[in-house]
């Protein structure tokens, strides 16, 4: 009877054991544009891991076992002409001549197009190239990049100071862990790029709170200290 029981209580812990060991943990976390807009129909990747994509609220989840070690990364869609008009190119040569600024280094990341550390006319040849049919991509960024949210820039008008991994790193992973992430529509600079996740139509201008607006004055998104009317997406 006595040596049944220690069979019965071993068998117990054995199985408990094997349950704690089959466990999944969670990567789970919201993709969105730097003011919140959900970003739906991304692809989200991981090492070694089954991928996703992000539903209608841009949410996503990984399931992966304890002591998961790998990096995660949504997939940029290749959309690279998505958003771009020649009003980008005039809002660039604003800012680079000191008639407009940019109003967050997200915005700064965007513009940087050949990905110099910096933006300057050559960012916006890659914009015109695009839209004259020279190129279908950019040389050396993709369409989309995508930033782990919480990164802090010690001075937003220069946010490349700031060592930024792409993609994101998760280490002996041990509980269910949450990781929210920016998405940055590269050369969109007057918030026209159309998508399942984000649709502006019309024409796009500024207002007086330094709002990007649709036609109908629908907040879309924080936007540029400029005012553009009549030019269409």
């Amino acid at each position: 009877m006595y040596s049944k029981r220690l069979t019965t209580i071993a068998f117990i812990f054995f199985t408990l054991f094997c349950v704690q060991l089959n466990a999944q943990l969670t990567i789970s976390g919201t993709l969105t544009r730097e003011d919140g807009t959900p970003l739906s129909g991304i692809t989200v990747e991981a090492d070694n891991l089954t991928s996703t994509v992000t539903d209608a609220n841009g949410n996503y989840e990984l399931t992966a076992s304890p002591g998961y070690t790998g990096t995660i990364a949504p997939v940029s869609p290749n959309d690279y002409a998505n958003g771009l008009t020649w009003v980008d190119v005039f809002i660039g040569r604003a800012v680079i001549l000191a008639a407009l600024e940019f109003d967050s280094p997200y915005k700064l990341l965007a513009a940087d197009i050949n990905g110099s550390g910096s933006f300057t006319t050559f960012d916006l040849v890659q914009i015109i190239k695009i839209l004259d049919g020279t190129s279908v991509d950019f040389s050396n960024n993709p369409s989309w990049r995508f930033f782990v949210t919480g990164i802090e820039f010690p001075d937003p008008n220069n946010p490349w100071s700031v060592p930024i991994i792409e993609p994101i790193l998760i280490e002996n992973l041990s509980s269910d862990t949450t990781v929210n992430i920016i998405g940055v529509k590269m050369g969109d600079l007057d918030c026209s790029s159309n998508s399942a996740y984000n649709t502006i139509t019309g024409n796009v201008f500024g207002d007086s709170n330094n709002n990007c607006l649709d036609d109908d004055n629908g907040l879309i998104t924080d936007g540029w200290n400029f005012e553009l009317e009549g030019a269409t997406t």
